[in-house]
C-alpha cells in the first residue's frame, strides 16, 4: 500500500456476512479504494485478479448501494427522531430503483429488478402507516406540501394523488380534533377541582378570577378563524440557514402552538426501527459479564447510563463528572 501511495489499514478489508447486507457495500467500497494492492497480491500469490470490467461493475454497484447505506444509518439513529424522514428516505430509495442509468450493465440491470420487485411488494401492497404521515406533517421544513411531491412522484396513476392527499388531510385533522377534545376535557376538569377546593371567601374569589381568565382565554380560541393546524400549515418556514433540529423548533414554538406542540411529543417519539433498543440490551449484557456478576442493580444502572451520558458530552467533562461520583470510569468505556 505504501508503494502505491495508499492509505494506511490496521487489520484487513471488511469482509461479507450473510446476514447484514451493508457488509456488501463496505467490503466493496474498501476494495474500490485498495484495487491496485489487490491486484498486485493476486499476481504474486498466483491468483486471478478482477479485470477492468469487474472493476468497473463493482465501481457501478458501490454506488448503487450508497442510497441503502444512508437509509440503514437514518434507520438505525436511536439519539434523534427518525419517523418524520421516513417518506423522504422511501422516496429516495424509490428514485435509486427506478434510476435508468443502471439498464445499461446486465448484472446491476437484474438486481435492481429483482430489489424494485421486493420493494414494490411490500410498499405498495400494505396501507401507509398514520404515525409516520403525521410525523411527516409536523415537520416544518415538509408539512403538507412534501406529502403533495412525495405522492407526485410515487403515485402510478394521477387520479390516486389528489385521492391520497385528501385522504392525509382528514387523518391529520382527525388526530388533532381528537388531542384538542382531550385537552379541553383535561382543562374542565381541573377548574372543577379548584371550584371544589375553595376554602374561604377570598379563596374564592382568587379561584373565580383564574376560572374567569380560563374562560376568556377559551373563548378567544373559539372565536379565532383559523386553527392552530391551518396556521401551523400556511406558515412559511425558511430551512436554508443550515442545521435543523426539529425537537428545538417545536419547543421554541410551544407558546405559538400550544395545541398542536402536544402532537410531536407522541408521534416524533415513534422509531422507526427497534435496533436502538436491542443495543440497550446488549449493553447491559457486556457490563455485567462473568467476571462483574456481582454488582448490585444500581451499579449496573450507574454503569449503562453513564456510558449513554459520555457519549453526548465530551470525554474530558465525562471523566471529571464521573470521578466526582466515585464511578471507576475504566468500566462506563468498556
Amino acid at each position: 500500500a505504501t508503494n502505491l501511495d495508499l492509505p494506511e489499514k490496521a487489520g484487513v478489508i471488511n469482509l461479507y456476512i450473510p446476514n447484514r447486507w451493508n457488509s456488501t457495500y463496505l467490503m466493496i467500497g474498501e476494495a474500490m479504494e485498495y484495487n491496485g494492492a489487490l491486484n498486485n497480491y493476486a499476481s504474486g500469490n498466483g491468483e486471478i485478479a478482477p479485470d477492468d470490467v469487474e472493476w468497473t461493475n463493482a465501481e457501478v454497484m458501490c454506488a448503487f448501494l450508497k442510497a441503502f447505506e444512508e437509509a440503514t444509518k437514518l434507520v438505525s439513529a436511536d439519539r434523534t427522531p427518525t419517523t418524520h424522514l421516513f417518506l423522504h428516505m422511501v422516496l429516495c430509495i424509490h428514485q435509486a430503483l427506478r434510476d435508468p442509468q443502471w439498464s445499461t450493465s446486465g448484472t446491476m440491470s437484474n438486481l435492481v429488478y429483482a430489489m424494485g420487485q421486493k420493494f414494490d411488494k411490500y410498499w405498495k401492497e400494505s396501507k401507509m402507516n398514520v404515525a409516520v404521515v403525521i410525523a411527516t406533517i409536523l415537520d416544518p421544513t415538509k408539512k403538507s406540501d412534501f406529502l403533495e411531491f412525495f405522492f407526485e412522484k410515487y403515485c402510478e396513476n394521477v387520479d390516486d394523488i389528489e385521492k391520497c392527499l385528501e385522504g392525509v388531510k382528514d387523518m391529520m385533522r382527525s388526530y388533532y380534533e381528537k388531542y384538542e377534545e382531550a385537552r379541553r376535557t383535561t382543562e374542565h376538569s381541573v377548574s372543577r377541582q379548584l371550584s371544589a377546593n375553595i376554602g374561604s371567601p377570598v379563596l374564592g374569589k382568587r379561584r373565580l378570577e383564574e376560572e374567569f381568565a380560563q374562560y376568556k382565554s377559551r373563548r378567544r380560541s373559539y372565536m379565532q378563524p383559523k386553527s392552530e393546524l391551518d396556521m401551523y400549515l400556511e406558515e412559511n418556514f425558511d430551512s436554508s440557514g443550515g442545521s435543523f433540529d426539529i425537537l428545538i423548533w417545536w419547543k421554541t414554538h410551544a407558546e405559538k402552538y400550544p395545541m398542536l406542540s402536544t402532537m410531536p411529543r407522541d408521534f416524533l417519539a415513534i422509531p422507526l426501527s427497534t435496533m436502538s433498543s436491542e443495543s440497550a440490551f446488549s449493553c447491559s449484557g457486556r457490563t455485567l459479564g462473568d467476571s462483574r456478576c456481582s454488582m448490585t442493580p444500581g451499579t449496573l444502572e450507574a454503569l449503562v447510563c453513564g456510558k449513554d451520558w459520555l457519549i453526548k458530552i465530551p470525554n474530558n467533562e465525562g471523566m471529571i463528572l464521573f470521578s466526582l461520583f466515585g464511578l471507576e470510569t475504566s468500566l462506563l468505556v468498556d
